[in-house]
């Protein structure tokens, strides 16, 4: 997807502005990364908002509480969009603000993280250093409203389809809609109970590692991939040297204030309700219905998973927004100003759905493609038949021609009819 270029820039925000501190965070981090897209690190604003924020105020609807909490998804091809350098530069401004103790790093597993979630200790946990133990202890009475943070998380989700793992699927999309409670037991871990979670996540990782999840449509109709917010690159990022730059104070103070101040006096169990607009109300049943209708008229089973959750996607949005920018939490509101304020971004999510799905599917040609050619180098002479091929990729005649027929126009094969065999050969050189 192209990436969004209205923020980053390098300029300062105006402080009335309802996207101030997003957008300071997003000019200080484009100019330290600049080759991740700016949407990137903007995605990376809203998820360090909502582990400050971790819980601890919602919106109390018709159909129950709504959380600021969010799975971010940063997508992009390795060694061009620089995820990992704007991964560690969160790190630098979470340890600012002193909102770290809220962020699980080393956690892999979700049979792991679920233990962690419900406060199960380390089994080496008195075998640590004091300072080890205490950080431990500092971030677990945060319970299940943390956010878990993965630089590569595409081990995490291949492992979520395994056997052994089942039922994780479900478990994920429940952590992120906050139930009060939620119970799982394991023949080897006994029962773990995991008190209102209300978590975050913030993931990176390529289309490749994670591509046959993208394609799977029950993966979307269930709700699973529908619950992420997707930043995905695309283009190629001209290259620009970064400069180095202290987090200013309008960059990590601001959500210092929030996550240790503000919002101190509340808990996930018993959390401030913000108020909202008649305004907003009204404009967000709108937008509600317009989706409705566009899932209704569309037949993208794809997309119509996808549209089912932008709405609330922006109300959360728009929440963060209000609770950065109103200094007395009794006062947080959601105005008019927040709620627009969050219709750019909630339009790149949707766009960089779509652009994760095409991504994913130029991928598994090109992977396709290499495995006809990794075949034919192995063949005598590098030479066979495409009785022989369709039966080793055991693939269909209809779906082996569309890769066959590219590489014979890249010059790659040649293909020619021998009696009543297709002969094909490799001609590239390796």
């Amino acid at each position: 997807m192209e990436p969004n270029t209205t923020t980053g820039t390098g300029t300062q925000a105006s402080a009335t502005s309802p996207t101030a501190w997003i957008d300071a965070y997003t000019a200080w981090a484009s100019r330290r990364s600049p080759l991740t897209p700016p949407h990137f690190h903007e995605g990376i604003a809203y998820s360090l908002a909502a582990c400050a924020i971790a819980g601890r105020i919602c919106i109390q609807g018709g159909q129950g509480r709504i959380y600021p909490n969010l799975y971010t998804l940063l997508l992009g091809k390795t060694a061009v969009y620089a995820k990992s350098v704007a991964m560690d530069l969160s790190q630098e401004v979470a340890e600012r603000a002193m909102i770290e103790n809220r962020i699980i790093y080393s956690v892999f597993t979700p049979e792991s993280i679920v233990g962690e979630l419900a406060g199960e200790k380390p089994t080496n946990l008195d075998k640590l250093t004091q300072d080890l133990q205490n950080r431990w202890k500092e971030s677990a009475r945060w319970g299940s409203r943390r956010m878990l943070r993965l630089d590569e998380a595409g081990m995490f989700f291949n492992s979520l389809q395994r056997d052994y793992n089942a039922g994780f699927i479900d478990l994920w999309m429940k952590l992120y809609d906050g139930p009060a409670t939620f119970e799982r037991t394991t023949y080897k871990h006994g029962l773990h109970v995991i008190q209102q979670p209300v978590l975050s996540c913030l993931f990176a990782t390529t289309p490749a590692s994670i591509g046959h999840l993208l394609r799977k449509q029950e993966m979307w109709l269930n709700g699973f991939w529908p619950r992420w917010n997707f930043c995905v690159g695309g283009g190629y990022p001209e290259f620009t040297p970064s400069a180095f730059e202290e987090p200013p104070t309008d960059v990590w103070k601001p959500l210092f204030e929030l996550g240790n101040n503000r919002l101190g006096r509340w808990e996930a169990d018993n959390p401030l309700k913000a108020k909202i607009t008649p305004e907003v109300t009204k404009d967000y049943e709108a937008v509600l219905e317009a989706n409705r209708k566009r899932i209704f008229e569309n037949p993208d089973g794809y997309m119509e998973a996808v549209l089912g959750r932008l709405h609330t996607k922006r109300l959360k949005l728009a929440l963060i927004l209000a609770s950065l920018a109103e200094p007395e939490a009794e006062k947080i509101t959601i105005t008019n100003d927040f709620w627009e304020a969050t219709k750019k971004p909630v339009q790149q999510m949707e766009l960089d759905m779509v652009e994760a799905l095409q991504q994913t599917k130029r991928t598994d040609k090109a992977e396709m493609e290499e495995r006809v050619i990794l075949w034919l180098m192995r063949q005598p002479s590098r030479k066979g038949t495409l009785r022989q091929l369709i039966r080793h990729m055991g693939l269909a005649h209809a779906e082996i021609d569309p890769i066959v027929t590219t590489l014979k126009n890249g010059a790659v094969i040649d293909m020619r009819r021998d009696g009543n065999s297709m002969k094909i050969e490799l001609l590239t050189p390796t």
